[in-house]
């Protein structure tokens, strides 16, 4: 299976403006150099450049991995907890897409999938606001996920990919659906400052599944983090 390929073949189904690049520094910096409502997903079969939260890579062979940008546009900034929303989307279709494994939100931006007590890094998310007077905001949401294969020796976590793990990729379609669609619900709540009861249980049981944070209270409506110990983190600083 091509993530490439296939994600091409489910675009074109969904009606979406896509640009498929064989090779480009980053999905995001592509999509950063479109106007306004020129694409809604960028996909790229490899990346020279692939960028993760701060100074991190995010680094995958020729087509082994997703490498997407998915674009909207907005009249106004985005709340910050927009960002745990996305990446509730991406836990949701995951957990839908393959109920047999345990997936873990590693705060801020990253999926992983949980064997015992060891975390496997799947994928992660970065995502870019680009404002304009004549557009308002532009969301970029970049997902980089591990499909066929996945890089070695990183760090602090060891990275996996769902066929290395033994998930069943005939479900690569209902993933793409289930993210689309989570997606687009939380950019229509994107204006909405504070998560909601449900949001935040579901939150906090998608962190607890990680060993990390194995000590989660509560997650409060801003998105931030109280511990046991009464410590609160915020979710930008974890």
């Amino acid at each position: 299976m091509s993530p490439f390929v296939t994600t091409q073949d489910w675009a074109k189904q969904a009606g979406l403006k896509t640009l498929a690049l064989e090779s480009t520094t980053s999905s995001n910096d592509e999509a950063k150099a479109r106007a306004a409502g020129e694409v809604d997903l960028v996909l790229a079969r490899h990346q020279t450049h692939g960028r993760g939260r701060g100074d991190h890579l995010w680094l995958a062979a020729p087509d082994e991995a997703l490498l997407s940008s998915w674009c909207f546009q907005l009249p106004d900034i985005p709340q910050p907890v927009f960002s745990v929303r996305v990446g509730l989307a991406l836990h949701r279709a995951a957990r839908d897409s393959w109920p047999v494994a345990q997936f873990a939100l590693k705060a801020p931006n990253d999926l992983h999938l949980v064997t015992g007590s060891s975390a496997l890094k799947l994928g992660g998310l970065l995502i870019e606001i680009v404002t304009t007077p004549k557009t308002g905001s532009g969301i970029i949401v970049g997902l980089g996920l591990n499909v066929t294969g996945s890089p070695r020796d990183t760090k602090p976590f060891a990275s996996a990919s769902l066929k290395e793990s033994g998930l069943d990729l005939a479900q690569w379609s209902k993933f793409l659906t289930a993210w689309h669609s989570g997606l687009l619900a939380a950019v229509a709540r994107a204006g909405q400052a504070t998560l909601t009861q449900a949001e935040r249980e579901y939150t906090a049981q998608a962190l607890k599944n990680h060993p990390l944070y194995g000590d989660i209270k509560t997650v409060h409506e801003d998105g931030s983090l109280e511990r046991l110990s009464g410590e609160v983190t915020p979710w930008f600083m974890i």
